[in-house]
C-alpha cells in the first residue's frame, strides 16, 4: 500500500506540475495576445484619427473652394463655442465635458479654418506659385478673429484661400 500511495503522490505531483506548466504558457500567450491587440487598437486609433483630420480638412477645403457662399455653421465659429445635439451649449468650466468626444464634436472649427488656409498658402508658395492678395485676405480675416467678429473672419479666410488657390 505504502508503495502504492507513493506512486499516487507522484502521480498527483506531476499533473500538479504539469497544469501549472500549461497555465505559464496560457497566460504567456494571453499577455502576448493583449499586446498585439493593444497594438492593433492603437493603429486602428490612429488611422481613424488621422482618417478624421483628412476628411475634415477635405470637407473644409470644399467649402472655401465652393462657388456659393455657403458657410458651415462649426467652420464659422471658435473653437471655444460648443453645442451639444439638444443644441444647447457646453459648461466650458465643467471638467468633465471639456474633452469628451460629443463637445469636441460640436466645437467651432474657425482656427482649423485658419490653419486650412495658411497651409495652402505655405504650400503655393512652396511650390513657386503665385498667392495674389492672399497674405492681406488672411492677416484681415486674423484681425477680424481677433476682435470676435468670426463671419468676417471667415468670409475673409475663404477670399484668402481662393487667393492662394487660383491659377
Amino acid at each position: 500500500m505504502d508503495g502504492l500511495k507513493f506512486c499516487e503522490g507522484n502521480i498527483d505531483y506531476a499533473e500538479i506540475a504539469a497544469s501549472e506548466g500549461y497555465a505559464k504558457i496560457l497566460h504567456a500567450e494571453l499577455a502576448m495576445h493583449d499586446r498585439s491587440l493593444t497594438e492593433r487598437f492603437n493603429t486602428t486609433d490612429k488611422f481613424l484619427f488621422d482618417f478624421r483630420n483628412l476628411n475634415l480638412r477635405s470637407r473644409i477645403e470644399a467649402n472655401l473652394s465652393s462657388p456659393d457662399d455657403d458657410p458651415v455653421l462649426l467652420f464659422t465659429l471658435p473653437g471655444d463655442v460648443c453645442i451639444n445635439t439638444d443644441l444647447e451649449a457646453y459648461d466650458m468650466n465643467d471638467p468633465g465635458q471639456r474633452y469628451s468626444a460629443d463637445r469636441i464634436a460640436g466645437c467651432g472649427l474657425l482656427e482649423v479654418v485658419s490653419d486650412t488656409v495658411r497651409s495652402a498658402i505655405d504650400m503655393t508658395i512652396i511650390s513657386g506659385g503665385s498667392v495674389n492678395n492672399a497674405e492681406a485676405e488672411f492677416q484681415a480675416a486674423v484681425d477680424h478673429y481677433n476682435n470676435g467678429e468670426y463671419k468676417l473672419a471667415y468670409a475673409r479666410f475663404r477670399k484668402a484661400y481662393r487667393e492662394a488657390v487660383k491659377p
